[in-house]
Parts: C-alpha cells; structure tokens; sequence
C-alpha cells in the first residue's frame, strides 16, 4: 500500500509487456482497521491516520510511473484520471480521506497545468454510491436508505456506469476534455438539501 518500489517499477514492467502508457487510473483508497474511528470525530482526531492515508493517495499519484509517464508525454497523449468525490466539500466524517482527496485535486490541476501542451489530460470523476462489492460489503440498508434520500436517481449507482465515464475520459473520444470534473453521482450534488 504505498509502496514506492513497486510504483518505481511499474512503467518498466508495463511498458515491455504493453510498449506504451495511453491512460494512467488513479483510484487509491485505505481502508485500514482503527481509521474509521480517528475519522469519524475531529475531537478525538489522529494526524497519524491523516500521514498515513497521505501517503497511499499521494503516492498513487506523484508515483515515479506518473512522472516518467508524464515525461514521455512529449510524444503522446496521456489521459490522467482521479476519483475525487469527496474533494470539494466538508463534511462531518473523513476528516482524513477527505483532506487527501482535495490534495489530489489540487495535484490533477497541476499536472493539466504542467503538461497538458505536451498532450496529457488530466480529469476527475466524482462518484456518488456505487454498488461495487466493496461497497456493498460495508454499508447497511439504513445507510442505503441515507443515500437514496440525498440521490436525485431512483437507484444506486452500478459499476458499469461509473467504468463507461472512465473508458470515455481515457479514450481520444475527450481529446479535447482536459481538467473537468465529472459527476457520476445519482444527481446527488445536484439540489440543495431542504428542511421542507
């Protein structure tokens, strides 16, 4: 997790078996027993799960395997994708993985910034809840039921929807579509929540 010697050497390994980089995914996520709790209250706050948590997004995307894919960049296009969903707003929980999410949005900007003349876009999707098995193995119908509330969608959202948004933001059907946020969300930031 984080591991910088695996991330060092993952351009080599693909590009031998592939001969080039055409897209670069990054969907880091913690899951690590004790944060939830450190997360979950700013009193009793740990920064430790926050340099911890740090260091897995970060790593997934200041790797090694970015920069040189980034300097090879010069002679092709690059599609450079982030889930970032919880980068944009506060919220009462995940004090940690929210921080480092909005590290990486910032970290998506600079690299459209740095090299988006030399052809690598650099996008973001922002998903709302969906179904994956991981997903799934964590929530609990009640919090199905919190997330249907705050949806503008009759339903969560399905694997398959979130996947096509990524397949068509790594293909040369976006050449054009450099450092936009899309959200594939169930309308869930689309209103404004009322007491009413």
């Amino acid at each position: 997790m984080g591991e910088e010697d695996q991330l060092r050497d993952m351009v080599p390994r693909r590009s031998a078996k592939y001969a080039r980089i055409d897209a670069l995914f990054n969907n880091a996520l913690m899951t690590q027993p004790g944060s939830g709790a450190s997360g979950s209250d700013l009193l009793d706050y740990d920064p430790k799960v926050l340099y911890a948590t740090m260091r897995v997004m970060w790593s997934a995307a200041c790797s090694p395997a970015v920069r040189r894919a980034a300097h090879a960049g010069a002679r092709r296009r690059i599609a450079d994708l982030y889930v970032l969903r919880s980068s944009l707003g506060g919220d009462v929980t995940a004090y940690s993985y929210g921080a480092s999410k909005a590290a990486l949005n910032w970290f998506r900007a600079g690299v459209r910034a740095t090299f988006g003349k030399r052809g690598i876009r650099s996008n973001a999707i922002l998903p709302g809840p969906i179904q994956t098995p991981s997903k799934i193995a964590w929530s609990t119908p009640e919090m199905d039921e919190g997330f249907m509330e705050v949806l503008n969608s009759p339903r969560l959202g399905m694997p398959d929807e979130f996947a096509s948004m990524a397949v068509f933001l790594a293909s040369d059907e976006s050449r054009f579509v450099n450092g936009a946020l899309y959200r594939v969300d169930g309308g869930m930031s689309c209103t404004v929540p009322s007491s009413a």
